[in-house]
């Protein structure tokens, strides 16, 4: 069956811009709906995947689940200064025009201006990303985060977003390192046209007046936060799995347990010798947590993550299975094909503990629009299995799921290639080759090559372009490979002068 594919003209792909953060010198890359990271170890790529993770979770939706709903409105209220008559005096006109039924208005020229100025510095966002950060990395101070910190040099950021048809362009910048951090939210253009609906601002149509400074100070508070929670929508929920899964899924029920055990009436004890946790790992177990949830249940409303599925036929061959214990902790196991009983997964392969959580993940809680970041999907499996995972996730993301990976693997690059060799060819010509049902076009792949020859001896960025005669996309692997060769061939004439003496 032909899996519904997402068009690429409806796809919305964010750009990000990074300078002198961690070891990157400089970066710019597009978030295709496939981003690959791929280069020597210790040249960034993990920073840049927890830096994404990051910005998604303070910037787009995952945003709803850390703030009330009204956040944005009580900071307004409580910072904003007088609107003034002229701008009162619009506000309260559109108003009157929202109540009297219509849910698409054009603001006046005025309050479009003012809403923009209001946007471009977004009070309390800039002190929320400061915390992300520093929790997602495991950090006290971002300045540790600066490649330069010797030279006292900031670390620049900038989360750009296109334009859609529900929300206009902007992007967010935000610098760190030199005095305080700053967040600037800039607007590409004012657009004064903003559709407003009564779901969203029911509080206006309460508000049996607006004469009170107050009360319109509130109104435009509402407005406000209606404008940011749709922003927000244009950056996808972000979900992290981290390297280690095996080490994690062996060990989570006693990191838990030890937390609990030290937890006291008056709090969490506190031990100096006891590790923190960055924030992607704390994510990573608080995730295995809330999937055992007792009202947790797979997610088949969409089909987008038959990933789980495909994983387990074509990969696994046997299902990973969720139970309680007896404490209600959840506990996780793998049944083989052919199996009545479960494997602990302590007891199964490290291929089957690798891959548990992406299963997990895909069943109950990624949905299509999503992004998931994921480091080493090829860790512990033969490179037949890596070519299948590969596969596994170009399908998804045909289907809507967006997928960020970091990767040493040679198989993964192979793969894609032929996936994107493969759209080429009509649907009908495709029949019995692998990847038939998952060919991805070009501007779905992106391949980012770490570079660690920067002009001011950092880590730079590259994309690299997929060889139309090869079929390959050509990275630091082909260097080693030829390397290798040269060595191999050196060895042989050094045994062949050896033989002939």
């Amino acid at each position: 069956m032909e899996q519904k594919h997402v068009s690429t003209s409806s796809r919305r792909d964010l750009s990000l811009t990074v300078g002198d953060f961690g070891p990157i010198e400089q970066a710019k890359i597009d978030l295709r709906p496939i981003a690959v990271f791929v280069g020597p170890s210790n040249t960034g790529k993990s920073y840049l995947a927890i830096l994404l993770y990051a910005l998604h979770r303070c910037l787009g939706r995952n945003r709803d689940s850390q703030s009330g709903p009204y956040d944005s409105v009580l900071r307004h209220v409580r910072s904003s200064k007088p609107l003034g008559k002229e701008l009162e005096d619009g506000f309260r006109y559109w108003l009157q025009e929202f109540r009297s039924g219509n849910s698409s208005l054009t603001m006046p020229r005025v309050l479009a201006e003012y809403v923009r100025t209001v946007l471009k510095e977004p009070k309390g966002q800039a002190l929320d990303l400061e915390n992300e950060l520093r929790r997602c990395f495991g950090v006290e101070d971002l300045h540790d985060l600066c490649r330069n910190q010797a030279d006292g040099e900031a670390s620049t950021l900038t989360l750009s977003v296109p334009q859609t048809r529900e929300a206009f362009s902007f992007s967010y910048a935000f610098s760190f390192g030199l005095g305080d951090s700053r967040l600037q939210c800039l607007v590409d253009e004012p657009r004064p046209a903003l559709r407003v609906t009564k779901e969203h601002l029911w509080p206006l149509l309460e508000l049996s007046n607006f004469k009170g400074t107050s009360a319109l100070r509130f109104a435009f508070g509402l407005l406000i936060n209606h404008i940011q929670a749709e922003m927000s929508k244009s950056i996808p929920k972000a979900y992290y799995l981290p390297a280690d899964r095996t080490g994690v899924m062996h060990s989570h029920t006693v990191v838990v347990s030890t937390l609990i055990q030290n937890a006291t009436a008056g709090g969490l004890r506190k031990f100096p010798e006891l590790p923190i946790l960055s924030g992607v790992l704390a994510d990573f177990l608080e995730s295995l947590i809330t999937i055992g949830g007792s009202d947790r249940s797979p997610r088949r409303r969409n089909d987008i993550l038959d990933l789980d599925k495909h994983i387990e036929t074509d990969i696994m061959r046997g299902d990973v299975q969720l139970d309680k214990s007896a404490t209600q902790y959840p506990a996780f196991g793998y049944r083989p094909n052919g199996w009545s009983t479960d494997l602990p997964l302590v007891r199964a392969s490290s291929m089957v503990s690798e891959l548990a959580p992406l299963v997990l993940y895909a069943r109950y809680l990624l949905e299509p629009n999503d992004l998931v970041i994921i480091e080493e999907p090829e860790a512990h499996l033969h490179p037949a299995m890596q070519a299948e995972v590969t596969r596994a996730l170009a399908r998804s993301v045909r289907r809507g799921l967006r997928v960020v990976i970091t990767t040493h693997s040679e198989w993964v690059l192979e793969v894609l290639g032929n996936l994107v060799q493969l759209s080429a060819l009509p649907q009908e010509d495709r029949s019995g080759l692998p990847g038939e049902d998952c060919a991805l076009s070009p501007d779905q792949v992106g391949i980012w090559l770490f570079d660690q020859r920067g002009e001011q001896g950092g880590v730079t960025l590259k994309e690299v372009e997929l060889d139309a005669e090869s079929g390959l996309y050509a990275t630091d692997f082909d260097d080693v490979s030829q390397a290798l060769y040269n060595d191999s061939a050196r060895i042989f004439n050094r045994r062949q002068e050896f033989q002939g003496k």
